[in-house]
Order: C-alpha cells, then structure tokens, then sequence
C-alpha cells in the first residue's frame, strides 16, 4: 500500500521528468537549427566553388557576389530564429527551475504538516488511554451511553405507534358516518351545531356508539404523536450529553497540552495553503512560457516556422536568378575531377540537409505531443491535491500499477480518465489515521455499544413495545359491521338508521 502523499510525489517526479525531457528537445533543437545553419553555408560555398570552375570572371563575380547578399540574408533571419528559441529556452529553464523550488518547499511544508498532524494525533492517542480510567469522562460517558439507548428505543416506540395509527385509523376514516362527527367535534366544547342538528347528530352518535369510538380513534391519533415529542426530547438530551462529553474532553486535551498542538496543525496547513499558492503562481509562469513558445518566433511553434520559410524562400530565390541548376547540370555533362568533387559535395548536402529538415520537424512534433501529455498529468495532479488525497489519512492498494498508469499518460496510451479509474478502485483509509478529536470518544473502543440505530428491543419504559392487541383499545378495531345498520359488534345496534 503507498500513502497518499508518495502517490503525489511519485506523479510530481514524472511531470519533472517529463519537463526535463522537454529540456533536451530545446538543447536538441538548438543543436539541429546551427547544423541546418552550417549545412547551408557549405553548400553556399560549393555552389561558389563550382561558379569559379565553370564561369568567367564577370559572370563569376556576380553569381558570388549574389550568393553573399542571399546568404547574408538567410543568416540573419536564422540568427533571430535561434536567438528566439535561446531566449524562450533560458527564461523557460528558469521557470521551471522555480517550480522544481516551489514544489520542494511545498514538500517540506506537507511534511511539517504531517509531523504536526501525527504529534496531535499521539497527544489524542494518549488523551484516551488516559479517559479510560478517569472517572469524570466515564461517567460522562456512560450518560451519552444511556441517552442514547432511551433515543433509540424512544425512536422505535414512536415508529411502531405511528404504524399503527396508520393501520387502525383506517375503518374509522372509511366511516362516513363517524368521520361527519369527528370533524364537526361532536361531544366536545368544538361543537357548534343547531338544535335540529343536534337531535339528529345524538341519534347517529347513538346508533353507532360514537362517544366509545370516539375515544379510541382520540387516543389512536394522540399517542403517536406523544411518544414523537419524547423520541425528540431523547435526541436532545443525546445532543446536549455528547456535547457535554465533548467538552470535557477538549478541556482535557487542552489542559494536556493539545492547545498547542492544535496551533501547530493550524499553521503548518497555513503554511502548506502559502506553498500551494506558491505552486501555483510557478506553473502558472510556466505554462506562459510553453504558450509563448509555441506560439512565438523559434523553431518550435506554428509561427516559428516563419523565419526558417522565409529564409528559404530568400535563398532559393538567389539561386535560381543565378541559373545554378543550369552550372549545376553543366558540371555533371562535362566532369572534371574537380567539377565531379564539388557535385558530389552538393549531393551529400542536399542530402543531409533534408535530414536535418526533417529530424526538426520531428522534434517540434514529440516536443508538442509531450507538453501536451505533461499537462495532462499535472492536471491529473492539481485535481488529485483538490481532491485531499495526498493527506495522512488517504492511501492506495496495487501501488505497483501506479507507475505503469502514469507512464502510459506520459506515453500517450493512457489518459487521466484511466488514471482516476485506478484511484477510485484501490483508495482505502490509510492505516492508523483517524486520530483527531472525537475518533475515540464517539466512535472508538472506548465507547459502549448503543445497540444500533433502532435501540434494544422493549416498550416505551419496559418491555414489550407499543402495542393494543388486535385493535386500539379493544378488539378487532371501530367496525360498524359492512355498513352502519349492519350487522357488527356492540357498538352497532343493527337495524339501519
């Protein structure tokens, strides 16, 4: 398993490689663009050399004199080209020599945090050995330990009654009759009727024995809602014990010399907040640079193409008004030893000059591909940091795959969806973290049992749970028997109304 922490550096240390590698393509390019430089110079030169051969002195003189002002030109463009690639390199390296800085302090600041971390977290490992013997925090212990069974079994009383209500409240709803007098509050101070209304309303309330059933439906809707209020009142007085435990324990930490620390973790996280800051601000710089490269005058971006072209363009001008493919043809038709030299000498170099051509084409291709990849893993990397997986209490399974993971982004085969995939199938809790206020206290072997978020068995008081037998207060429920003047127990007289 690798913490969190060495998950990140080992990402870091591949962006670094990487840059290091875009490095060498600057050192690379630079060292093709001069050979490109020199291998066009010498075939200026055989080009004047093979002039001397084959013309007269006037013609000579101008053809030489042509290929001076053309090379002249083409040096001085291919001079701004690589002073431009020497500038955006230097300034380059420096950036990415101040982000190298910037990440190593921010090592230092990661591991100044996790040594206050750790130095909190064996102040609170020792802070619980020491609860388990001291009188005041048992005590207070065991008050949340039966606050919370009372809330419990408070919670599940109340669930069971509620239950119930739903169930037996349903012959009594479904009873138009009864309902008519339920609403208009028959038999208490509510009621408002006439007198005719009243005459007729006891003549029902009679008939169907309203004022038994009437009781029943009462306390069916009453009690429920009774032992609601107290499954509530129950959770507050858990709230308020836990709270109360809560501080007598950071009173305890405190006077053991927790204060402190605490202080410790909060500037070391302030200190690591200062250097990711600083992190940023680095790459930031950076990333400026690689845009202004690939986008400025220098053999590496789109625009820097310009330049080289246009030199070029000058060159073959100069050449083809100087007619040198005609002297160039001459001196194959009628070789000399001389002559045959000097041709051969062109071939090569056109030869080699196509080569070199082509291998910076190449570079500026790898150097772009690979920016872009290292991008891609510093993003990996930021969100990764975003996400509090470099912090002590993160770590990875299958550690091996790590670096295959991240060298197929850095290849090109894989990319941050694949690497994602991975951390979310190996994350696990690294081992002995946790620590920290309330780890011991509420969740740790120090607390007894509670017996689940339902409670331990037994009725509101006693054993035995909420329950009225077959119906709410008696038997079967309110039943009118199919109808009132049907049929049905002692509260109907049968008969119809």
């Amino acid at each position: 398993m690798i913490s969190g922490r060495d998950a990140l550096a080992s990402i870091e240390q591949a962006i670094a490689e990487a840059r290091n590698n875009e490095a060498r393509f600057d050192a690379d390019m630079s060292k093709r663009t001069a050979e490109a430089e020199q291998l066009r110079a010498a075939q200026a030169d055989a080009y004047r050399a093979l002039a001397r051969l084959k013309l007269d002195d006037i013609a000579q003189a101008e053809m030489v004199d042509q290929l001076d002002r053309t090379e002249r030109q083409v040096r001085a463009l291919i001079d701004k080209s690589r002073q431009a690639l020497q500038s955006v390199s230097e300034r380059r390296a420096a950036a990415v020599k101040a982000v190298n800085d910037a990440e190593a302090a921010r090592r230092v600041a990661v591991d100044a945090r996790n040594a206050a971390i750790a130095a909190r977290d064996a102040k609170h490992a020792e802070r619980a050995t020491a609860n388990s013997s001291n009188t005041a925090v048992q005590t207070a212990m065991e008050r949340v330990a039966r606050a919370d069974k009372i809330a419990a079994e408070s919670d599940k009383k109340a669930d069971q009654a509620e239950a119930d209500r739903d169930q037996k409240k349903k012959p009594y709803e479904a009873d138009p009759l009864f309902m008519y007098l339920w609403r208009s509050g028959f038999g208490t101070s509510a009621y408002r009727a006439g007198n005719i209304a009243r005459f007729f309303d006891r003549k029902v309330a009679n008939l169907v024995g309203f004022v038994d059933a009437r009781a029943n439906y009462a306390m069916l809707i009453e009690i429920p809602l009774r032992l609601r209020e107290h499954a509530n009142r129950a959770v507050v007085e858990l709230e308020e014990a836990k709270a109360a435990l809560a501080a007598l324990d950071a009173e305890i930490f405190k006077a053991a010399g927790g204060a402190a620390l605490d202080e410790a973790v909060a500037k070391a996280e302030a200190d690591e907040a200062a250097a990711d800051e600083a992190v940023d601000k680095a790459n930031a710089a950076l990333a400026a640079l690689d845009a202004e490269r690939d986008h400025s005058t220098g053999p590496w971006g789109r625009a820097s193409d310009e330049p080289e072209r246009q030199a070029l363009d000058i060159l073959a001008d100069g050449l083809a008004r100087q007619n040198l493919d005609r002297l160039y043809q001459d001196a194959l038709a009628t070789p000399t030893p001389q002559d045959e030299r000097i041709v051969e000498e062109l071939k090569d170099l056109a030869r080699r000059i196509g080569e070199t051509d082509r291998a910076i084409v190449d570079l500026r291709t790898e150097a772009r591909e690979l920016g872009r990849r290292r991008t891609e893993l510093e993003q990996a990397r930021d969100e990764f940091r975003t996400a509090g997986y470099d912090r002590p209490n993160t770590g990875f399974i299958n550690e091996n795959m790590l670096g295959s993971i991240i060298g197929g982004i850095i290849g090109g085969m894989l990319s941050n969806a694949d690497f994602w995939r991975w951390l979310g199938d190996n994350r696990r809790n690294w081992p002995g973290s946790g620590g920290g206020f309330g780890g011991d206290i509420f969740g740790g072997s120090h607390f007894p049992p509670s017996g689940g978020s339902n409670g331990s068995g037994g009725g509101f008081g006693g054993g035995g749970g909420f329950d009225t037998g077959g119906g709410f207060g008696g038997g079967g429920g309110f039943d009118t028997g199919g109808g009132f003047g049907g049929g049905g127990d002692d509260r109907n007289t049968g008969g119809g109304f």
